[in-house]
């Protein structure tokens, strides 16, 4: 399979896996809030943002680090992995023993704290289930990362619908997001078996060099993370856990929206990055293509929210979470400067900006502690979500000069017109089916974007033209 061929292939199935993983994540979803209610959902949702925040602690950047060596010293392949891997369980075994020390510091109920304590073991499946990521990026084998993503979620629902049908209880719950997440380690670990033999070793001078290489990068995903969740403990601090229920059924719909913009970028990530190491000028034409595109995706993805929030919450989460309906909506809107963040955060890495983007995330993480702190005692999860677009428009933004800065590149914006003049077509179509079943009206929407978006030019068939080209190119 050659390079065109394999892009093609990875991104294809990464798509169809992750649409699935993201549908089987949405029925377990819909299965916990209804068996919960919204302050036992309140609780789970404070357990997963902990546990959330710890991953990237626990990874220290040691996968993208791996990846890298992998990719430049095959000949020590086995014992760079042996390496990674005993690493891996060290930090693994730390973090859960931090969590579960840590856990009863919090002024939070017992069922949340064994809640944490249960995560403090799944985390320990987390993280290990990076190893095999890092063997299937450095072997261009995309498609069993995919399919590790698409069993975690069918055995997070399936232990789910046990822990519902038996009424096990909350901690039952936990346990199900637990015992998914070592579904997922065992069987990644298997497949990579197959690629490439998997031992521990504890070698200290390659593991002081491999940690010294992956802290930077660790410190930057931290942040990343944490300003992604902060929110989430700071309400959980500030206001009852029902609130936090709440705001954790709104903020379910934008999380599953991210995978979208990372998609996208491992796809086109090796054109950038041709294009930046030659300096080639063809740069500017694929960074106005890519932002044409991850806006015409992110805006009406936004709008669709927007409009539709009441329908797909009552479908999805149940009528007891009616009143997520407004931070929904106001969380739509981080979307579009959480698509674009994407591209320009890549394109600094590329420019070898590694310091300003630390000082860029570490930044949008202060001013969202901060943000959260004023609005929230006042304003509850709408204040939080508040704090949330507000912080993502000004990393979205921040990002958005420093990487054309860096390159001596211009913004170019001549398509957002038109991509705003489909958008409200479809609304218009949304509002005008709203009275028909959810997924008719989803379905005219999308149907009157695609049709408004071709004829407007949005994005025409010499665009996916010179994609293709590039992608050969590469």
């Amino acid at each position: 399979m050659n390079i065109p061929q394999r892009v093609a292939f990875n991104t294809t199935v990464q798509l169809v896996a992750r649409i699935g993983a993201i549908t089987l994540a949405l029925v377990s979803f819909g299965l916990v809030t209804r068996y919960l209610g919204v302050e036992g959902f309140g609780e789970y949702a404070l357990v997963l943002a902990f546990l959330a925040l710890l991953v990237p602690v626990s990874d220290l950047g040691l996968t993208a680090i791996g990846v890298r060596e992998l990719a430049a010293d095959r000949e020590h392949e086995e014992q760079l992995i042996g390496d990674l891997l005993g690493l891996r369980i060290l930090i693994a075994l730390a973090a859960a023993v931090l969590l579960a020390v840590v856990s009863p510091l919090f002024p939070y109920s017992a069922e949340v704290e064994s809640g944490l304590r249960l995560a403090a073991i799944g985390l320990f499946a987390l993280v290990l289930t990076g190893l095999p990521l890092i063997v299937f990026q450095s072997r261009q084998r995309l498609e069993l990362s995919a399919l590790v993503d698409f069993v975690t979620a069918a055995a997070t629902l399936a232990f789910v619908v046990v822990a519902t049908q038996a009424d096990l209880g909350f901690g039952a719950l936990v346990l199900a997001t637990v015992l998914g997440g070592f579904s997922a380690a065992a069987v990644g670990l298997v497949l990579a078996g197959r690629l490439v033999r998997l031992r521990p070793a504890f070698h200290r001078e390659r593991m002081r060099a491999l940690l010294a290489a992956a802290l930077p990068v660790g410190a930057f995903l931290l942040f990343v993370v944490a300003q992604l969740r902060i929110d989430t403990v700071l309400l959980s601090l500030l206001k009852p856990v029902e609130d936090v229920g709440i705001y954790g059924a709104a903020y379910r719909f934008l999380e599953q929206a991210l995978f979208f913009p990372g998609l996208f970028m491992a796809a086109v990530y090796p054109i950038f990055a041709t294009l930046v190491a030659n300096r080639d000028p063809g740069l500017q034409l694929a960074i106005d293509k890519s932002l044409t595109f991850l806006l015409a995706t992110a805006i009406p993805l936004a709008a669709g929210s927007f409009v539709l929030a009441p329908d797909i919450l009552l479908l999805l989460a149940g009528d007891e979470f009616d009143e997520a309906v407004e931070p929904m909506r106001i969380l739509a809107f981080a979307a579009v400067f959480a698509f674009t963040t994407a591209l320009f955060s890549s394109l600094l890495v590329l420019f070898e900006q590694q310091r300003r983007l630390l000082r860029l995330v570490a930044s949008a993480f202060a001013i969202n502690v901060v943000l959260n702190l004023v609005l929230i005692p006042q304003f509850s999860y709408t204040g939080a979500a508040s704090a949330s677009v507000a912080t993502q428009a000004f990393f979205g933004v921040a990002l958005m000069v420093a990487a054309l800065r860096q390159g001596h590149l211009s913004l170019h914006l001549a398509p957002l017109p038109r991509i705003l003049f489909a958008t409200a077509g479809m609304c218009a179509v949304l509002w005008l089916t709203a009275s028909l079943p959810l997924g008719v009206t989803v379905i005219a929407g999308t149907v009157a974007y695609a049709v408004l978006g071709y004829a407007l030019g949005v994005v025409t068939r010499a665009d996916v033209d010179l994609l293709l080209a590039r992608v050969s190119e590469s």
